[in-house]
């Protein structure tokens, strides 16, 4: 199955985060199924003319956006005051510089809370880019290769995180 990144059909209404394309947020699919007017013809990429993305001025593709919680933090992962005090960081996320995006299989789980089934992590790249190490509370989590999944199972956070199908991107 080909990857429609970095557009999507998966309405906003469901909710679904996941991660962009460049790793540099928390997204989420701008595709609305409800606009309050028919697409022009040469707009409409699905069956239902009232169906599409948000913006105009990307010809109503929907496409992964970055957004605002409702805490009003953006998604923006190398956004240091997008951080959650330490009393509010369940998962142990980290937001500023030398953090990225990172999707979890099995979202990661902690005192009867579950994560988004994504998040903002710090991690290191070893020095020729060949393995890359995801932090989560400070602990270290080594991606060995690519693609890899990764066990998390500290502090009383558990659930799995997804290692990039490339390191080139974040170990340059």
């Amino acid at each position: 199955r080909q990857s429609l990144s970095p557009f999507c059909n998966v309405s906003q209404a469901n909710n679904e985060l996941s991660c962009s394309v460049d790793r540099v947020s928390i997204s989420i699919c701008n595709l609305v199924t409800d606009l309050r007017f028919d697409l022009p013809q040469e707009y409409q990429y699905f069956n239902d003319s009232r169906s599409g993305g948000r913006l105009e001025i990307a010809d109503y593709c929907p496409y992964q956006a970055n957004f605002r919680f409702n805490d009003g933090r953006t998604s923006d992962c190398s956004n240091a005051t997008n951080q959650l005090p330490a009393d509010r960081n369940t998962f142990g996320e980290r937001y500023g510089e030398g953090a990225a995006c990172f999707t979890q299989p099995v979202p990661l789980t902690a005192s009867l809370a579950t994560s988004r089934g994504v998040g903002c992590f710090q991690y290191t790249c070893n020095a020729d880019n060949t393995k890359l190490a995801v932090f989560v509370n400070s602990v270290s989590y080594t991606c060995n290769q690519p693609g890899n999944v990764l066990n998390v199972m500290n502090d009383g956070i558990v659930g799995t995180i997804q290692c990039p199908s490339s390191f080139e991107g974040l170990c340059q």
